[in-house]
């Protein structure tokens, strides 16, 4: 295995033991960290949206795992899940964060009251959109194959880049009558 199989594996295998204990009192418990009770109206979405960020991370280990046994098909077809569990998380969790402070507007978190943190919050929600925006899964025969015309038939892109090429330069060139 190249090294870097090592590192994103053993990444993967630590986000997904770090995720896990971090979770574990949303997703299990139905309480915060603090041990303190999630309001009913909430449990259900709090418990899905955790769940939803802990699959992406166990996506991920697999998602390494598969490169790792160079197994690229399964993992390009597994890379759409990407769209489902990144629309959970990015449905819920604004709602969490709003709902949140106005069931609990006293609550802090670490020391800062609720409603200054929900600023944080909303953003990290943003940077997450455009993050999973530009590096979600795409077609991969979109971008590796060449340009084709109308018919199909593939376009010789460099030959024509250098035909443009030297008519522009012998267009625009200042010396172009002398040749």
């Amino acid at each position: 295995m190249k090294p870097d199989r090592y590192f994103y594996t053993t990444a993967g295998a630590i986000f997904v033991v770090i995720t896990a204990i971090g979770f574990r009192h949303y997703i299990f418990g139905g309480a915060r960290p603090d041990g303190s009770p999630i309001h009913p109206a909430m449990l259900a979405l709090v418990v899905l949206h955790s769940s939803a960020i802990f699959a992406w991370y166990v996506l991920f280990f697999v998602q390494v795992l598969l490169i790792s046994a160079q197994n690229r098909r399964l993992h390009m077809k597994l890379a759409w899940s990407v769209l489902v569990i990144a629309t959970i998380i990015l449905c819920t969790g604004p709602f969490i964060s709003i709902r949140g402070m106005q069931l609990s507007p006293s609550h802090a978190v670490f020391g800062w009251p609720y409603a200054r943190f929900l600023l944080i919050t909303l953003t990290e929600i943003a940077l997450y959109t455009v993050f999973v925006t530009i590096g979600g899964p795409r077609p991969q025969a979109a971008l590796h194959s060449p340009p084709h015309d109308a018919h199909g038939q593939p376009l010789h892109t460099v030959r024509w880049e250098r035909s443009a090429l030297s008519s522009a330069s012998q267009q625009h060139c200042c010396c172009s009558a002398a040749r």
